[in-house]
């Protein structure tokens, strides 16, 4: 059972199908993407992605292989879809140097999360952009150090491995696990088939995998 906690249940109906296409189609990398709509369907309060405009041609090619280069007219194209969906977002942060511009766009749910994100970054707040990030509360608190953190790993090909991008406690991991993990899994899948599809066939090919846990142990 998927334990919803302090988030609405998923309302498919209350979820736009072109707003779901305009972050299909989003000028983001696929991690952005699906952050973005858990945001726009409310299963997270907030996410931020950070764009890069890179000047050096051979930092250039590599990034546009890659497909995380960014140039003025896609960051036009995130606004006017952030519009669309009525979501709150400010620019937190712009770093220069030699190599190009770096954007870091906070976006949230509410004025209010948005708020609080800015300045949980300004304060290096990790509890509170833990809260932001909809991460479970124990699970804050175990990345914080208040709490023992589970030190096992997800292993590669578990459908859910895209969805453990957090730490978890030692001692209320199947919870977080099902509280969020599986919510969010869930959302994405029924929410955009495509982007589902996407989550899985990346976790198989990348390399990496996320430090977490075995899902036996949740047998």
């Amino acid at each position: 059972m998927i334990i919803a906690g302090a988030y609405p249940s998923l309302e498919k109906d209350k979820c736009d199908s072109s707003n779901i296409r305009l972050i299909e189609e989003a000028p983001l990398v696929l991690t952005d993407k699906v952050n973005l709509l858990l945001v726009y369907a409310k299963q997270k309060p907030a996410t931020e992605v950070t764009l890069l405009f890179y000047n050096v041609p051979v930092i250039q090619t590599y990034y546009r292989k890659n497909r995380i280069l960014y140039n003025k007219q896609e960051l036009e194209n995130l606004y006017r879809v952030l519009r669309l969906l009525e979501l709150p977002n400010d620019v937190r942060g712009l770093t220069t140097d030699y190599t190009g511009e770096f954007y870091t766009l906070a976006i949230a749910t509410t004025e209010d999360f948005l708020t609080r994100i800015v300045k949980a970054y300004e304060n290096f707040d990790h509890y509170e952009l833990g809260k932001c990030f909809g991460f479970p509360e124990t699970a804050i608190e175990a990345f914080i150090g208040k709490r023992p953190m589970f030190n096992g790993f997800i292993e590669k090909g578990t459908a859910l491995e895209y969805f453990t991008s957090f730490a978890f406690s030692a001692d209320n991991y199947k919870e977080e696990l099902e509280s969020t993990s599986l919510r969010w899994q869930k959302t994405i899948e029924v929410l955009s088939p495509i982007l589902y599809e996407l989550t899985q066939s990346e976790r198989q090919t990348d390399g990496s995998c996320y430090p977490n846990f075995h899902l036996k142990d949740l047998q």
